[in-house]
C-alpha cells in the first residue's frame, strides 16, 4: 500500500512538475514576441520622426501603422498561436492561413509573424520571422519581410531563465 501511494504521489508532482515547465515556455515565448513587437515600434517612432515629405513616405508609414494593429502570428506548421501574456500594447491575432474563410482576407497579402522555437545545450532560441502571405490563382506564396533572433539561457545559480541576446534583421 505504502508503495502504490508513494507512486502515485511521485506521479503528481513529476505532473506538477512539467505543468510549470509549460506555463515557463509560453511565458517566454510570449515575452519574446513582446521583444519583437517592442524592436518594431520603436523603429517605426524613430521612422516617424524622420523629417520627409513624400508620399510614398506618408504611404510607408501608415502600412506600419495597420501592421502593428493587425500583427498575425503562426507556428513553424502555419498553424494559428494564441498568445496571451504579452503588453496589451500589441494586438497578436490568430489565423489559419489554409482554413477557405480566410482565403479573401490572404488574397489582399496578410502580415504574419512565424515562430519557431528550438534548445541548444541549455539555451532556448526563439525564432520569429516577418512574412508577408498571399493566396493568388490558388497557390500560397510566402514572401520574407525579415527576422528576430531572441536567446534565454537558464542560470543555475540563480534558477531562472536570463535573456541573453537579442537580434534583429531586415530586407
Amino acid at each position: 500500500m505504502k508503495k502504490i501511494v508513494l507512486v502515485s504521489l511521485l506521479c503528481f508532482f513529476c505532473g506538477f512538475s512539467q505543468e510549470n515547465n509549460i506555463d515557463m515556455y509560453i511565458k517566454l515565448r510570449d515575452s519574446a514576441f513582446t521583444i519583437k513587437a517592442n524592436y518594431f515600434y520603436n523603429t517605426y517612432e524613430k521612422d516617424k520622426s524622420r523629417n520627409v515629405d513624400s508620399d510614398n513616405w506618408n504611404l510607408y508609414l501608415k502600412n506600419i501603422r495597420n501592421f502593428l494593429s493587425n500583427i498575425f502570428v503562426i507556428n513553424e506548421y502555419n498553424q494559428p498561436i494564441q498568445i496571451t501574456n504579452t503588453n496589451e500594447n500589441y494586438i497578436f491575432k490568430e489565423i489559419d492561413i489554409f482554413k477557405s474563410i480566410n482565403k479573401r482576407k490572404i488574397r489582399k497579402g496578410v502580415n504574419v509573424w512565424r515562430f519557431h522555437s528550438y534548445i541548444h545545450d541549455n539555451k532556448l532560441i526563439f525564432i520569429i520571422g516577418e512574412r508577408i502571405v498571399k493566396y493568388k490563382n490558388k497557390k500560397y506564396t510566402f514572401g520574407i519581410l525579415g527576422s528576430s533572433t531572441i536567446v534565454f539561457q537558464y542560470s543555475c545559480e540563480d534558477e531562472k531563465w536570463l535573456l541573453i541576446k537579442e537580434e534583429h534583421t531586415g530586407v
